[in-house]
């Protein structure tokens, strides 16, 4: 049996055609007529679809579009559209692919289009474009208020200067004839005046973009400062709140000399106050309202007390002078770094007070105001020839308060002369 066809560019392609199964006609280009009647390519079982569309400008075709066909990542053919605008991708697997065509100047256009290819349908996909028509960038800049004149204004695309203007009396810019897409607008400064100074605007396709510039007499400020102490010295790292009514307005850091500072703050009355964190370590939790003048200082000091351990020594009953003792936070008896010392007056009266800390090492990069905790107390050394009763467990101090530890020392007859400690 022979099959004919009609006269048609079908390419090289394989068809089924009823009752000859499987038959692959190549015309590679060519035409194929060896006149007879025309042998239908219909499948009645199709196993594949295509996608077809028309590539416009403005409702005009457009031809020379690259066309492209991908399937997930993968790039799997181009094709150029006729100068009927025309493109088409037939023979392809069902499942969903993304078409994309190439810039076509002079013209926005949808992007990549998603389309779910079906056995045997054909789906249809347009690019329809509009022309680029230009735009315009138009603007008023003001002083409090009232428009400006002669502030230069220029207009810039991708790091390049374009044109620059000069406003007149009315304070009114325009830069017409611009094509669509992102430009930068910057103002000269003006004396005595604040404002934002650049400005970026997008031109849409045949669209006036309004761009203004509301420059405006700043507000005179001051600034808030004052000295945060700890048993009458300078505590660092403390943390100070600054609030109009209820507003907060900012915090600041005391320095190392106990010293905080809020600049450009607005005139008027304020709160300072110390920060909530260490309303409980022995400061005073209230605020102090100051008045903030133009280009003044307003302050206000903040005196604060430490953890307080004081106590008598006696022995036999009698107060001692000149007897050592050693107060340590928490129960590390690191001499120096955890620890400090403190002598007995003629009254047998040792007072230990955690600020300032002159022989106290610690961790010097820690706030002053350092919560509560356990103190270990005990005489060091006794006195020759006693034994001290120390505390058997840490004394819990608190920021702020005072705890009182007496040490009673006894004279031990049985001892060697070196004194001992009873802990």
């Amino acid at each position: 049996m022979s099959i004919r066809g009609r006269t048609g560019r079908i390419g090289s392609r394989s068809l089924r055609v009823a009752g000859l199964g499987l038959a692959v006609i190549t015309c590679m280009g060519m035409e194929c007529n060896d006149g007879g009647p025309l042998v239908s390519a219909t499948d009645p079982d199709p196993v594949t679809g295509g996608i077809q569309g028309i590539v416009t400008a403005d409702g005009a075709p457009r031809s020379g579009v690259t066309v492209t066909l991908s399937r997930g990542e993968s790039e799997l053919a181009t094709i150029v559209t006729s100068g009927s605008g025309e493109y088409r991708f037939p023979d392809l697997g069902p499942g969903v692919y993304t078409i994309a065509i190439s810039e076509v100047g002079g013209t926005h256009c949808n992007g990549p289009t998603s389309a779910m290819v079906e056995a045997g349908k054909t789906m249809q996909i347009d690019f329809a474009c509009s022309i680029d028509l230009p735009g315009d960038i138009h603007g008023i800049v003001t002083a409090d208020g009232a428009p400006r004149s002669a502030v230069t204004v220029t207009l810039s695309r991708g790091g390049s200067e374009l044109s620059t203007i000069v406003t007149p009396g009315s304070g009114e810019f325009r830069f017409p004839e611009l094509d669509p897409g992102l430009y930068l607008i910057a103002i000269s400064e003006i004396a005595g005046m604040q404002c934002d100074r650049q400005k970026s605007a997008v031109v849409a396709s045949g669209m006036t973009r309004e761009i203004h510039f509301a420059c405006a007499t700043p507000e005179p400020t001051g600034f808030v400062t004052g000295l945060i102490t700890v048993n009458g010295f300078g505590a660092r790292r403390v943390t100070m709140a600054l609030r109009e009514g209820s507003k907060p307005l900012g915090t600041s850091l005391t320095d190392d000399d106990g010293v905080y500072l809020f600049t450009n703050v607005p005139t008027g009355i304020k709160t300072v106050e110390i920060g909530a964190a260490h309303d409980p370590y022995g400061c005073p939790t209230a605020g102090q309202e100051v008045m903030v003048v133009a280009d003044g200082p307003a302050g206000a000091d903040f005196a604060c007390s430490g953890q307080v351990v004081t106590g008598r020594v006696t022995l036999n009953g009698t107060p001692v002078a000149a007897v050592t003792v050693l107060v340590c936070h928490g129960d590390e008896f690191v001499d120096g770094l955890y620890c400090s010392r403190v002598a007995t007056d003629s009254e047998g009266l040792y007072t230990y007070t955690s600020f300032p800390r002159t022989d106290f090492l610690y961790y010097p990069n820690l706030p002053t105001l350092w919560p509560g905790g356990d103190h270990m107390v005990f005489v060091d050394p006794p006195p020759a020839g006693a034994t001290c009763q120390n505390p058997q467990s840490p004394v819990f101090v608190l920021w702020g308060t005072t705890v009182t530890v007496d040490i009673p020392c006894a004279v031990d007859p049985n001892d060697s002369g070196e004194g001992n400690w009873d802990y």
